[in-house]
């Protein structure tokens, strides 16, 4: 017997991303009356897909009365998103709750600090966001400013989500 004639024939397995998508899926409100009602409750929202085809009046107004991107997709991309029965309109949560800077600022010199904030614009790379986030918490930094747009989304998983985060508005 040779060696691996023992041994099962390799299988290649495709690991599919159902985990993830279902991870996925709880960072989504999904649905017309569900957008509607997270819209109308003030929870952080970093951007609203609608299908291109669609009217949605009610959620257009509403995301730009909270200045929240709205994407007109087409159906498949929103299928891609989510399987189940999003009525042509999803809504990407925010794991992060932002404040104001000026609400920042109050909570510092209430403490008694000197503020030291760290101001970014134009930081895309995930991997470039976590380093610096890392960094300025190291070096005391009490607060991040990003601006509301541009800026990339993905940092907010893992341990950032234990940092002081504030959204600049334009």
């Amino acid at each position: 017997m040779a060696f691996g004639d023992h041994q099962k024939p390799f299988k290649r397995t495709n690991h599919t991303t159902k985990p993830a998508n279902r991870e996925r899926e709880k960072e989504l409100t999904f649905g017309i009356q569900s957008v509607t009602e997270a819209l109308r409750s003030g929870q952080e929202i970093d951007k609203i897909m609608v299908q291109r085809e669609g009217s949605f009046p009610e959620i257009q107004q509403l995301a730009k009365e909270r200045d929240i991107f709205v994407q007109r997709v087409p159906l498949q991309k929103l299928d891609q998103i989510t399987r189940k029965n999003h009525q042509g309109a999803i809504a990407f949560m925010s794991a992060i709750r932002y404040v104001s800077l000026h609400n920042a600022l109050t909570g510092v010199f209430e403490k008694g600090d000197t503020p030291l904030l760290l101001l970014l614009d134009r930081i895309t790379d995930v991997r470039n966001f976590g380093a610096i986030a890392r960094t300025a918490e190291c070096m005391g930094v009490q607060a991040l400013v990003v601006p509301v747009r541009g800026a990339t989304t993905k940092w907010r998983a893992g341990d950032c989500l234990y940092r002081k985060s504030r959204k600049k508005s334009r």
